[in-house]
């Protein structure tokens, strides 16, 4: 009890310190430079649509969520692309390892959107698939300790930013 207790106010204090300083003066990361040549690589849509047996995922929750009842991002990731479920639906993403870290890239766009151009054909799929990762404006970082970090690019004018907010996450 006293150890859990410990840790509840070693995380608490931590995030307040993280907010305090708006994420860390230290802790900004560049936008995304995919590697386009592994993506082009696929053989089909359906190797970036459809989940992977061999994919690793990870549930994530709001720090403040010791019970870990309300889960609010989903990662999951098989060679080099991945998804990202949040409330506004299920993102296709790069993913690339930044030295000990995952990094999912994402844009607006939801996989059915996808989904319709793969019904399209092929052209249609890898052109809007293309055209997506030319600009990815958010960015979700899984540290190895667990924590995940979400930014935004959007508004960036100097193509970085600090993470927005942070979560807990545990690999399901």
């Amino acid at each position: 009890m006293i150890t859990r207790l410990i840790l509840v106010a070693v995380v608490g204090v931590l995030a307040l310190a993280l907010a305090a300083c708006g994420g860390g003066d230290g802790i900004t990361v560049p936008v995304a430079r995919p590697d386009t040549e592994r993506l082009s690589q696929l053989e089909t849509p359906t190797e970036l649509l459809e989940p992977d047996l061999e994919s690793r995922t990870w549930t994530c929750y709001a720090l403040s969520d010791f019970r870990k009842a309300t889960p609010l991002v989903n990662l999951t990731q098989a060679d080099g692309v991945g998804k990202v479920v949040i409330s506004g639906g299920s993102k296709l993403a790069t993913v690339q390892g930044v030295g000990l870290n995952l990094r999912w890239d994402f844009s607006d766009l939801n996989i059915d959107d996808f989904a319709d151009a793969a019904r399209g054909g092929i052209v249609d799929f890898y052109g809007l698939w293309f055209q997506h990762i030319q600009h990815l404006p958010y960015a979700f970082v899984l540290q190895p300790d667990g924590t995940g970090l979400y930014y935004d690019f959007s508004a960036s004018e100097d193509g970085t930013a600090k993470p927005s907010q942070i979560f807990r996450c545990l690999r399901s």
